[in-house]
């Protein structure tokens, strides 16, 4: 028997996943039988933390986490958890800075999480500092 419930999204805000299996059984129509199915997080949590530092230096902060599937994102207000399929997990992060002369910086940073596992919760932490008006 398996028991799954409706929400199982590729990348979704505040939507845990939770699967379960027993082993097969047969009933007839007569009897009655109580099966214990237990159900555990079947997806991934990530949340994004900036540091202060970051949130102070740089005017926008934007994580997009993808899977093959969908893709969510975090900018610098976002609190709530995302969940995600168990397929390898690209993160990329764009901040932005007002340079002295009124030029914009733009500053990437790349990963990935390419095994995620079950139940696993994920947090991504931002710190980019600045030294000198540029980016480190």
């Amino acid at each position: 028997m398996h028991m799954q419930m409706e929400n199982n999204l590729p990348a979704s805000f505040e939507n845990p996943y939770f699967y379960g299996k027993t082993d097969e059984f047969l009933l007839d129509k007569e009897d009655n039988k109580t099966v214990t199915v237990n159900c555990t997080i079947a997806n991934c949590k990530i949340t994004v933390a900036y540091s202060s530092q970051t949130l102070s230096n740089f005017n926008t902060c934007v994580t997009t986490i993808a899977t093959a599937g969908g893709s969510l994102v975090f900018n610098k207000d976002e609190t709530r958890a995302g969940y995600f399929h168990l397929e390898p997990i690209i993160i990329e992060t764009i901040l932005t800075y007002n340079k002295l002369d009124g030029s914009t910086l733009t500053k990437s940073l790349t990963g990935t999480i390419d095994n995620p596992q079950p139940a696993k919760h994920y947090t991504i932490q931002v710190d980019v500092s600045l030294a000198d008006g540029e980016s480190l």
